[in-house]
């Protein structure tokens, strides 16, 4: 059990690192996009792994827990540099808010399992696909000068 915990907790570390390492070879959206598609994978192959296979269960779940640590290294980076700096504090918290309901909401998802034992996970899964493919319609930011005002903001990926 405590092995377990301390795995989860130390996969975020290769998480961060890979992040700051391929975030300004690849770009902020195919970072994203990959880290939120690879951990769905990861989410939703794990509702069909047999619970008798403990330990591929395991590295499936902390391959997910990988990519989606990847994701919230890269995620605060990539949303400063979309915010204009007029508005980047507020809206970096607005942002940090809306997501904080997931967080608010996820102590309920275990009552879900009552239901069927893959909903957790699926519904994780099903929210980073959603997440993934959304990040695709942001303009890349790698590169480009972060913007000082609302018009520059709306200008970031039109050239």
């Amino acid at each position: 059990m405590y092995l377990n915990y301390i795995l989860t907790c130390a996969i975020e570390i290769p998480g961060f690192y890979t992040a700051v390492f391929i975030l300004d070879r690849i770009g902020r959206k195919p970072t994203l996009c990959g880290g939120f598609l690879f951990s769905a994978a990861c989410n939703i192959a794990f509702v069909f792994i047999p619970s008798d296979l403990t330990v591929f269960r395991m590295i499936v779940y902390l391959a997910g827990k990988f990519g989606i640590s990847l994701v919230f290294t890269s995620l605060y980076l990539f949303t400063s540099e979309l915010y204009p700096t007029e508005f980047r504090h507020s809206l970096l918290a607005f942002s940090s808010m809306i997501g904080r309901i997931g967080s608010i909401t996820a102590p309920l998802t275990p009552v879900l399992m009552d239901y069927w034992h893959g909903i957790p996970s699926m519904m994780f899964g099903g929210m980073a696909i959603l997440s993934g493919l959304l990040v695709l319609t942001q303009p890349e930011t790698l590169g480009t000068k972060m913007p000082d005002t609302l018009a520059e903001a709306e200008a970031i990926g039109r050239s």
